[in-house]
């Protein structure tokens, strides 16, 4: 029984890298939903649809566990599709504010999001929790997304597209930039170039691993084979974006 990554393009491959350093031993099914992507500009009820679309087609394939890699589709769909599937582990992604405010109380935190993702509830209810904790600032750029599908991650046009978005903020000093969108932790050099410093990165992709371990050895469903594990890569429409499997 495979675990089920599901992203709408390939920025839920940061997620399985960090899933698979503690379940190396596990077979993974990567879902790329190339055909809707990017779902950052979209509305959240469509969020939701294509989301349980993917999850659907995942469970053709008896996972045991799905991972939603997107912080846009978990803001809009997880607690739906945790009330509906029941009777399969369901593990989404979130900011990883909360970590980043933890480390960094009273400091200045940067949050990077989607468009999609600023416009949810869950995510709202996450930045009122923490607000009087920490200064947070969220601002959207989407436009990364479109930057790394490309394979320009490390382009002067992104490095170029982030000092503009980050203009108005070029007096305040960022202890922490949270990551809110998969796609984001493979642009860390542009961003870091556009700061013109070095802060702390954080993502949730780590913490989402550590939730699947933690599930699977609580139900004693671990993949015990004696060596590494499969991967295959699925999407919903023929793309060049296959050629960024080698990223895994």
């Amino acid at each position: 029984m495979p675990i089920g990554i599901i992203d709408s393009g390939v920025g839920g491959i940061s997620v399985m890298k960090e899933i698979k350093k503690i379940l190396p031993n596990e077979n993974y099914l990567y879902l790329s939903d190339t055909k809707n992507a990017p779902y950052g500009t979209k509305n959240i009820e469509e969020i939701k649809v294509l989301t349980e679309n993917s999850v659907k087609i995942l469970l053709r394939f008896s996972c045991k566990a799905i991972v939603i890699a997107c912080n846009t589709a978990t803001a809009a769909a997880v607690e739906m599709l945790r009330s509906k599937y029941k009777n399969v582990h369901i593990i989404g992604l979130e900011p990883a504010i909360r970590p980043a405010v933890r480390d960094f109380p009273g400091k200045n935190i940067l949050v990077l999001t989607t468009e999609a993702t600023q416009k949810t509830i869950r995510f709202k209810k996450l930045i009122n929790s923490l607000s009087e904790k920490s200064n947070i600032i969220c601002i959207t750029t989407q436009k990364i997304v479109s930057f790394v599908e490309e394979g320009m991650e490390g382009s002067p046009a992104l490095v170029s597209y982030l000092k503009k978005e980050l203009y108005p903020y070029r007096k305040i000093k960022f202890s922490a930039v949270v990551l809110g969108c998969t796609h984001f932790p493979f642009a860390k050099k542009a961003i870091e170039n556009a700061l013109s410093y070095r802060p702390v990165f954080y993502d949730g992709g780590a913490g989402a691993a550590k939730r699947v371990k933690a599930l699977l050895v609580r139900d004693g469903i671990l993949n015990h084979q004696g060596k590494g594990g499969e991967t295959l890569w699925l999407e919903t429409e023929f793309s060049k974006y296959g050629r960024k499997i080698s990223k895994i």
